[in-house]
């Protein structure tokens, strides 16, 4: 449903194979979980590279997607996201927050 290309905002990005319609869930935020604290310790050799993927689950608990992650972390922010994270059972939920057209 969704590939790694390159990215005009970012290196890489992620895009969409085939028409997605609002509110199905894309894809799951994969990677290792780690506590807050080793998140903030992570972050900041991350952000030396420019790079984060640490998404927060809950408050005890954050994704790390540069361990483990898969596609998802490639999904880039934006001023109008098409995208919202829904959280179900400790899983982050990538879903589309409107239809969306491939490509």
């Amino acid at each position: 449903m969704i590939e790694r290309r390159r990215s005009r905002v970012h290196w890489w990005g992620a895009s969409t194979t085939e028409t997605i319609n609002k509110n199905k869930r894309i894809v799951h935020y994969a990677g290792e979980k780690i506590t807050h604290k080793q998140s903030l310790e992570r972050e900041w050799r991350y952000l030396k590279k420019g790079h984060i993927w640490c998404f927060r689950l809950n408050n005890r608990w954050v994704i790390d997607a540069a361990v483990g992650g898969n596609i998802a972390r490639f999904i880039n922010h934006s001023c109008k996201p098409n995208c919202y994270a829904h959280i179900l059972d400790g899983i982050i939920w990538i879903r589309a927050a409107r239809r969306i057209e491939s490509g």
